[in-house]
């Protein structure tokens, strides 16, 4: 990693998200760029993070479900804060809200998932392209769940039909970018089963108490691996936060 490195990281006001964002701050010397669907009602929390020396937080407003905020956001960057590149961009920030099994899946929640899930990562990544061109060895990572996985499916009898098609359409996305874009280490990274929200929900779903893995757990294997990843290790692969591969 360069010197001085600066890291953009959406979906930051809670869970694994969160996690990360204090990780990454108790960093001495990077830049931190959180992307929050709603600046106005989170910027305070989110500063009043400890920080490390030198390190310094900026808050922007990305809201996933939009097809110009990620591109605002750049620009914002840019002419106000004099970011001239992104060496790290996490598209951590995701929908999970329904369990249901295929025929009992609607439409509607389909697109929904869809579209935070698959197009936001996916706006995301054309928005910040120009950023990350400009690092030294630019690094686009996409938070990514074994519930999306074709070959885990039998094993995980989780009822998640428009969760889990979303988020196997960002893995595509993901791998894609691997093969057209060779100056970027591109790589879908399971952070786990988390105790979150999210993560325990789905536990609920099948009869389960809560997830596996605690947040702490799972941040600190995400960030061992974010540090790791490398174009001709982990790009274009599906990994888990211990490195291990994970089948598509």
């Amino acid at each position: 990693m360069t010197a001085n490195p600066t890291y953009l990281i959406t979906g930051v006001t809670r869970g694994i998200g969160y996690g990360l964002l204090k990780s990454y701050l108790s960093r001495p010397n990077i830049t931190v760029i959180a992307g929050v669907r709603d600046p106005s009602t989170s910027a305070k929390t989110l500063k009043g993070l400890p920080t490390a020396a030198g390190t310094k937080l900026i808050i922007v407003k990305i809201n996933s479900t939009s097809a110009t905020d990620a591109k605002a956001a750049i620009e914002k960057l840019k002419t106000d804060n004099g970011i001239q590149k992104l060496d790290v961009v996490i598209a951590n920030a995701g929908l999970g809200h329904s369990w249901q099994k295929v025929l009992n899946t609607s439409p509607e929640s389909v697109r929904e998932y869809t579209e935070v899930n698959t197009i936001g990562p996916l706006v995301l990544f054309q928005a910040a392209y120009p950023l990350l061109e400009a690092a030294a060895q630019p690094k686009f990572i996409v938070m990514a769940t074994g519930v999306s996985s074709f070959g885990l499916m039998e094993h995980m009898p989780i009822p998640s039909a428009g969760y889990g098609a979303s988020k196997a359409g960002v893995n595509y996305i993901t791998r894609k970018i691997h093969f057209e874009h060779p100056n970027v280490t591109s790589v879908c990274l399971y952070p786990g089963w988390v105790k979150t929200e999210l993560g325990d929900a789905i536990a609920k779903s099948i009869g389960m108490q809560e997830a596996s893995i605690t947040t702490e757990e799972s941040v600190k294997g995400v960030v061992t691996q974010v540090d790791a990843a490398t174009r001709e290790g982990t790009s274009g692969k599906f990994i888990d936060y211990e490195g291990k591969d994970v089948p598509w």
